[in-house]
């Protein structure tokens, strides 16, 4: 719902562009608690508009159309469910000057020229691939940002999914499952240091990162979270055992081998 979707359609019953924009309103007020103000509110990938919209509005910021672009007539895949390293990597435009329009990712950075502070909607973060490579453009390119600021409208991914979606294994997510296990607070920290370290942020111009809870996600699809499958956030899942998991890893790890 957060990003295969097509945000006119109706799930289960709920709206999809009315859930991610529920989650954008939760997610300005988890990030308000914070603290912290910005100038502007800005989508990645284009799945996190509608809740950035709804964030933008009632953070009373300007939304920031757009930062970053996909190619959605190349390489359909997302980032996260492609096999290797190198094939995640191709898929990311390192230089938001070139040309060739094959690549899936494209960066539009004038629209921050003039923004000190930035908040950066996500739809999730599974390997962080995207955002990391965002991140370190952009710092490269504008030194004299002061502030920017990161919002995931989806709880820490933290387990594959067995379910229909190939997310690989647990050890290559951005998140590992025993600092989620520590609670929300302690995956933030850990999430926003690890970003700091990955794009050598020593000034920390990156200030925070702020994730859905599994529980508010659930609540704003209104189910209780024993009724609504969260394995990728909870490693708990109602038809698959941890024996599961470890064999299905060692499927893909044998395909990725093979590929």
């Amino acid at each position: 719902m957060v990003y295969f979707s097509d945000p006119a359609s109706i799930e289960n019953g709920l709206s999809v562009s009315k859930v991610r924009s529920s989650l954008g309103i939760l997610g300005a007020e988890l990030f308000k608690a914070k603290g912290y103000e910005v100038d502007a509110v800005s989508p990645v990938p284009e799945t996190a508009r509608t809740a950035a919209i709804a964030c933008a509005k009632r953070l009373g910021a300007t939304y920031a159309e757009d930062v970053i672009r996909k190619n959605r007539f190349y390489n359909k895949q997302r980032q996260f469910i492609q096999c290797s390293e190198q094939d995640r990597g191709c898929s990311l435009a390192q230089d938001p000057e070139k040309k060739d329009m094959h690549m899936s990712t494209k960066y539009l950075f004038d629209v921050w020229r003039a923004k000190e502070r930035m908040l950066i909607v996500e739809d999730s973060i599974v390997r962080g691939n995207t955002l990391v490579g965002l991140l370190s453009e952009f710092i490269k390119r504008f030194p004299k940002t002061k502030e920017i600021h990161l919002l995931s409208t989806f709880p820490p991914v933290v387990s594959p999914c067995p379910n229909g979606i190939d997310m690989q294994t647990k050890g290559e997510f951005f998140i590992p499952y025993i600092i989620c296990e520590q609670g929300i607070e302690a995956t933030e920290q850990y999430a926003l240091n690890k970003i700091r370290e990955k794009i050598n942020d020593s000034a920390g111009i990156v200030k925070s990162i702020t994730y859905i809870p599994v529980n508010e996600y659930a609540n704003i699809k209104g189910f209780k979270l024993e009724n609504l499958c969260m394995g990728c956030c909870t490693g708990k899942y109602p038809n698959c055992t941890e024996e599961d998991l470890r064999k299905i890893g060692e499927q893909r790890n044998r395909e990725k081998k093979h590929a």
